[in-house]
């Protein structure tokens, strides 16, 4: 055998082990899995950061029992970040994704939304129980509460956080109003918590916010004050649905088209239910299920504010 010969034949051998090693490597080992950063925020109980119920909010099990766990194609990274911030990471980081934002025409330009998982109620008015009798005007014949009604009033001390978004609704209802003496404005950091103490004891008569809010924060803050009810809004639709976001990239694409296949399952859409109404309080709860049917359509998206 000739020495070109023999070089060519060692050639071939170490090739052919190159290729046998390659087949016998994991598939992990041979090539990464591509990688999702999930981003989430400190809004209990969505998610929960800390405490003895750290990683027990809502969407902390939904995203955690069943995308992540089912999604073994990927690796996921999991990052808090403050609740502002998401946006500009979705526009910055094509890998991006989060679980449970809600669908709008300005966020469409940038985000990738999956079908709905949940539908929730919006923000309402929660009142103490012993000032239900206070409300009772305010009411329509779905027992709503007329929020616009209950401000022009201003019989009523409400409270309000002073840098928080209850959305565009609550938001614009509450602007022409700020600065009234019925208007009390708590701009400290845990003022979630401590408008709802206010509201348990009585030193304000009710505060905008979710149903889950008054289990939530009630649970510690309202002991010796009184439960607190809430109140659906006359001028909030009768709700809202959650969605997966993804970074608007090919990559998101295809993350929310795996994260589709995954939430056409009933049971996985009734699972993450089960978990939102667990906060709920009993009236509240028995209404959730009502909500269920409005996930059942891939399609479906949240209905406007009514006129």
């Amino acid at each position: 055998m000739t020495k070109r010969a023999a070089a060519r034949q060692h050639k071939w051998k170490q090739w052919g082990k190159t290729l046998l090693l390659a087949t016998l490597l994991p598939a992990g080992r041979a090539q990464a899995a591509p990688e999702i950063t999930w981003y989430y925020f400190d809004v209990p109980p969505q998610y929960i950061t800390a405490g003895p119920q750290k990683e027990k909010g809502f969407l902390d099990l939904a995203l955690r029992n069943h995308i992540i766990a089912a999604m073994p194609q990927y690796r996921h990274k999991l990052v808090e970040a403050p609740f502002q911030r998401l946006e500009l990471m979705l526009k910055s980081d094509p890998n991006t994704c989060v679980m449970g934002l809600f669908r709008k025409p300005e966020r469409e330009q940038f985000m990738w939304f999956s079908r709905p998982f949940l539908a929730q109620f919006p923000p309402g008015i929660l009142v103490r129980q012993s000032a239900r009798e206070k409300v009772a005007p305010y009411l329509n014949e779905r027992g709503k509460l007329s929020l616009r009604r209950l401000l022009e009033a201003g019989e009523l001390k409400i409270g309000v956080g002073g840098t928080r978004s209850y959305g565009a609704v609550i938001d614009g209802l509450l602007k022409p109003h700020l600065g009234e003496a019925n208007i009390y404005i708590n701009s400290a950091a845990n003022a979630a918590s401590g408008l709802v103490q206010m509201a348990a004891i009585g030193r304000v008569d009710a505060v905008p916010g979710f149903p889950y809010e008054a289990q939530y924060l009630g649970m510690d803050v309202a002991k010796g004050g009184s439960a607190l009810a809430y109140y659906p809004l006359a001028e909030q639709p009768d709700y809202l649905l959650g969605h997966a976001a993804c970074a608007k990239s090919e990559f998101g694409k295809q993350v929310v088209k795996d994260i589709d296949d995954l939430l056409q399952q009933a049971s996985v859409r009734n699972a993450i239910a089960d978990y939102y109404a667990s906060w709920l309080d009993d009236g509240t709860r028995k209404l959730e299920k009502e909500l269920r049917k409005y996930t059942a359509s891939p399609a479906a998206s949240s209905p406007s504010p009514p006129p």
